[in-house]
């Protein structure tokens, strides 16, 4: 058992289309691989959201989440603007996530062909925002760090996640964004950096880090080597193993 709570921010399953490796097809192989390396819950997004289109990627993780009924993972659906009808919003949105047990959205505009910008979602973002429903946004999906402070700047009042960061140094990018604006949080997942997660929580505090394995791009037994290991305070690793995504998801206003 371990000795943290840990709850995994970013993590993925299913059958890849891409041709990767098959690392967990099914919710049992995921809670298995929980198991072995001591993580307790996780939101969970569907592998192939990227490859597939949107609304078949939520209709399968939903479809996957209820057969096995566990009350350790809560799903993340990829969000598109519901300007052609096939996803919910207000309330419809919100009675359908609590049906399926979902806890948060994924942006891909990219992969789903969609404009990340206030004529195209300011409203239903602002729904969101009031909620304050999460939302997960990839450095990677977004192609740069300044499209990522681009999205802050535009959705100042939405809950963002930052995950993806890249394996590359990024204290420069993640930094400001973790002072500067107020409802931006970090994922860890390829935050590979000697020591820098306390020099991080030294400099932004600890409230708003992460732990997001990235799994199956990741394993989840780096980022929580760092979070055990690091030179923080014990306070600070439970919030970052769990606490701090237990806290954004309890306040929640479904």
């Amino acid at each position: 058992m371990s000795d943290y709570d840990f709850f995994d921010a970013n993590c993925a399953f299913g059958m890849p289309m891409n041709g990767a490796p098959e690392i967990a097809p099914s919710v049992p192989s995921l809670l298995a691989e929980m198991d072995r390396v001591g993580v307790k819950r996780a939101l969970a997004g569907a592998v192939n959201a990227p490859f597939a289109g949107a609304e078949s990627a939520n209709q399968w993780l939903s479809a996957a989440l209820a057969e096995e009924k566990s009350d350790r993972l809560f799903g993340v659906w990829s969000v598109l603007p519901d300007c052609c009808g096939e996803f919910p919003s207000g309330k419809k949105l919100v009675a359908a996530m609590k049906k399926h047990r979902i806890r948060a959205l994924r942006l891909l505009p990219a992969a789903h062909r969609w404009v990340c910008r206030p004529a195209a979602v300011g409203r239903q973002f602002a729904e969101l925002a009031e909620r304050r429903i999460p939302l997960f946004a990839g450095v990677s999906e977004f192609g740069s760090w300044d499209k990522i402070y681009e999205l802050a700047e535009m959705f100042p009042d939405n809950i963002l996640i930052v995950t993806d960061c890249g394996v590359w140094g990024c204290d420069r990018q993640v930094r400001p964004l973790l002072t500067e604006f107020k409802h931006i949080y970090f994922a860890l997942g390829e935050y590979w950096n000697a020591g820098g997660l306390a020099d991080l929580v030294k400099h932004a505090g600890y409230r708003k880090i992460l732990f997001g394995s990235g799994y199956p791009r990741c394993n989840h037994g780096q980022a929580m080597l760092m979070v055990r290991h690091a030179e923080i305070t014990e306070t600070a690793k439970q919030a970052i193993a769990g606490g701090n995504l237990e806290r954004l998801l309890e306040e929640v206003k479904w």
